[in-house]
C-alpha cells in the first residue's frame, strides 16, 4: 500500500537541459499545498447582491406581486417586503389586492407585521439542551383608532 501524500517525499525535479539552462533562470516552486480531502477544490461561492427584487404576475387574479429582500445587521437577519397591485383595464374584474407583507427573519427570531390588523407576530426559539428546545410566539395588537 502506498504512503499517504503528506508523508511521502516530494518528487525529484525534472532533469535540466544543459543548452536551455545557460541563458534561462529557473525557479523551483516550493512544496505543493496539500490536496483537499475530496481531491478537487470547492467551486467558488456565488455572492448574492445586497438587495434582491423579484416580481411575479398572477394571470388568474391579474395581480403583480413584488418582493424586496435584503440582509441587515451584517447578515444576521433578512428584511422582506412584499407588495401587490392590480392591473387596470376595462375587462378586468375588480380584485382587491392583498395587503403589503413585512417581515424580519433571523435564525432563531422572526417578526411578521400585519398591516391591516395593525399587529405583529413575534416568534423565537432557543436550544436549551441537546434534546430540549424552547419556542414562543406572541401576537401584539394595537387598539383601533376611534
Amino acid at each position: 500500500m502506498a504512503a499517504p501524500a503528506l508523508l511521502s517525499a516530494p518528487p525529484p525535479p525534472p532533469p535540466m537541459d544543459e543548452d536551455a539552462s545557460a541563458g534561462a533562470h529557473h525557479a523551483f516552486p516550493g512544496p505543493a499545498p496539500p490536496p483537499s480531502p475530496e481531491g478537487a477544490p470547492p467551486p467558488p461561492r456565488r455572492r448574492r447582491s445586497a438587495v434582491r427584487v423579484t416580481s411575479e404576475f398572477d394571470s388568474d387574479a391579474r395581480l403583480f406581486s413584488h418582493r424586496l429582500s435584503c440582509r441587515v445587521m451584517d447578515g444576521l437577519a433578512k428584511l422582506r417586503v412584499r407588495v401587490h397591485h392590480g392591473v387596470g383595464g376595462a375587462g378586468a374584474a375588480a380584485v382587491e389586492p392583498p395587503p403589503p407583507e413585512v417581515a424580519l427573519l433571523a435564525r432563531n427570531f422572526s417578526v411578521a407585521v400585519d398591516t391591516v390588523a395593525r399587529s405583529a407576530m413575534l416568534r423565537g426559539a432557543a436550544d436549551l439542551a441537546g434534546s430540549l428546545r424552547l419556542s414562543a410566539k406572541h401576537d401584539t395588537k394595537v387598539p383601533p383608532l376611534d
